[in-house]
């Protein structure tokens, strides 16, 4: 089985990202939704580019990208409970089985 090589870009790109990202939280402060609507969207872009340069797989990384936002806005809203979690990371696994290559 042939692996492909990481892309050092992906790696470049999230390392960017953590800058970019504590630059924003540093200057900003989460008064508006714009605000909030853009730092979600760099979480987003961090999380996808750091898991897309370790996992080497794009639908993987958007996974764990969408998860991390997902476990942000429930945080976020204040849902707390454990079993929340638990759920997300349910559905997350159900849905890599459902779309996975046969």
């Amino acid at each position: 089985m042939h692996r492909q090589p990481r892309n050092s870009w992906w790696l470049f790109i999230g390392l960017i990202s953590i800058s970019v990202l504590g630059w924003f939280t540093n200057t900003f402060t989460p008064k508006n939704l714009f605000i909030q609507i853009i730092f979600f969207f760099i979480i987003l872009a961090t999380t996808t580019s750091l898991s897309l340069y370790l996992l080497n797989n794009v639908r993987r990384a958007l996974w764990v990208g969408l998860g991390v936002i997902g476990f942000l806005l429930l945080r976020y809203v204040g849902l707390r409970e454990p079993w929340y979690v638990v759920l997300l990371v349910a559905s997350f696994l159900s849905l890599e089985l459902f779309f996975q290559k046969r």
